[in-house]
């Protein structure tokens, strides 16, 4: 029995201490990723153009769009496309290169609000324990990684259907 007083404190500041190592591996990892990718391809492009063009009062359109193609129920890809991220880019979107790498920056921030809202929203509802194996698998997960540093949407969404998840979970407990 005097083994546990012992630990006690560790059990204390091991979850933050986890959290803090998750937050900083993903941070360090965010940083490498995003000097050593600065050209926008394939979605990246898609999302930084939508952007671009609403910014410039052109509207939800990508550059080069074809009015033909809207014709016989055809819908292009950027009808399919999720307006919440190019909408927030829109805000600061503008010509200069330096734009494209604060979109990344803008993503790994967010990327890494998502670790601490995982741990904070596991904590409260299933305990610390939890929440640090939450953090900590999140943090090293390679699909979260590959689109952390990614100017698309998947992280952003992610992070809001989680929070709506674990809204819909206490909404349950209370029993109303």
């Amino acid at each position: 029995m005097t083994i546990l007083p012992a630990i006690a404190p560790l059990t204390r500041i091991l979850p933050r201490l986890v959290l803090a190592w998750c937050l900083l591996f993903c941070l360090f990892r965010g940083l490498v990723n995003t000097w050593l990718n600065l050209s926008p391809e394939g979605d990246e492009g898609s999302f930084v153009d939508l952007a671009l063009n609403v910014a410039e009062g052109r509207g939800f359109v990508q550059s080069g769009l074809n009015p033909m193609r809207l014709q016989d129920g055809f819908f292009p890809p950027e009808c399919g496309r999720q307006p919440l991220w190019p909408l927030l880019l829109s805000l600061f979107a503008d010509r200069t290169p330096v734009f494209f790498a604060e979109g990344k920056l803008l993503m790994l921030a967010i990327s890494l609000v998502a670790v601490a809202a995982t741990y904070l929203l596991v904590a409260m509802t299933y305990g610390r324990l939890a929440a640090m194996l939450a953090a900590l698998v999140l943090s090293v997960n390679v699909v979260f990684h590959f689109y952390f540093v990614q100017v698309v949407c998947e992280v952003p969404l992610g992070v809001l259907f989680f929070a709506a998840f674990m809204a819909m979970v206490w909404g349950f407990r209370d029993e109303r």
